[in-house]
């Protein structure tokens, strides 16, 4: 079994209402989130993938990783079999300046209501990341 390590953004937009952006993957909503690449560390990972999926940067994030998650796929490459992947999250919110766009591994995006987030959000592992992230957000200045 082939190993990865990704690092991902619960990203929050603060307009109205708090909103959370969920990346659509065509069958499925979830985080950003990606490959950590040599030399990175996951907080530069995190904010890479971001950038890279939605064009969107952070006005503020979390200290640390607020959630990490494991689950087992299998790879699009047959040969490798299953991939047993880790995901280290960090919450932020998003600045409200750049248009989102997303890369070409996505078919979109939904802007959620974050009280309505938790439901619409596909795997158990994301939601628990998005949970700990809306508790990193209302807390984060006590």
């Amino acid at each position: 079994m082939a190993d990865e390590v990704s690092s991902g953004v619960v990203t929050f937009l603060e307009r109205e209402q708090l909103y959370v952006i969920l990346l659509n993957h065509g069958h499925f909503l979830s985080h950003p989130k990606g490959h950590v690449e040599e030399g990175e560390d996951y907080r530069q990972a995190a904010i890479r993938e971001l950038k890279e999926e939605t064009n969107l940067e952070l006005q503020e994030m979390s200290g640390s990783v607020i959630e990490s998650i494991t689950y087992t796929f299998q790879s699009h490459n047959k040969d490798e079999g299953l991939v047993e992947k880790t995901v280290h999250f960090f919450a932020g919110i998003a600045k409200d300046t750049n248009k989102i766009e997303t890369s070409f591994e996505h078919e979109g995006y939904k802007l959620v209501l974050a009280s309505k987030a938790h439901d619409r959000i596909t795997f158990d592992g994301d939601q628990e990341a998005f949970d700990a992230a809306l508790h990193w957000y209302y807390h984060k200045d006590q």
